[in-house]
């Protein structure tokens, strides 16, 4: 959920401080079209999008670097694939 987004990048970047070891943490936004900003929390490695327009949004609104976006598409089970190649 974009709301807890803040809390997991705080947890692993206080477990890095205390440990020196580097714990990454990774952002899959499965909106489509508009996203809420606390979608592109600062801190995160990766920041995986379902498309353009939130890519867009991102590079905008969240101020991510391209380089840290990667467009995935919606991360959907297998099945729900073939049966849609069926219809």
């Amino acid at each position: 959920h974009p709301l807890m987004t803040n809390v997991p990048v705080l947890a692993c970047s206080n477990i890095t401080k205390e440990t020196g070891k580097h714990l990454p943490i990774f952002t899959v936004c499965t909106d489509l079209g508009s996203a809420h900003s606390m979608w592109f929390a600062n801190g995160v490695e990766k920041l995986f999008v379902a498309s353009e327009a939130i890519k867009g949004l991102a590079m905008q609104r969240g101020k991510v670097p391209e380089e840290k976006i990667v467009m995935s598409g919606l991360p959907i089970r297998y099945d729900f694939s073939v049966q849609a190649t069926n219809i």
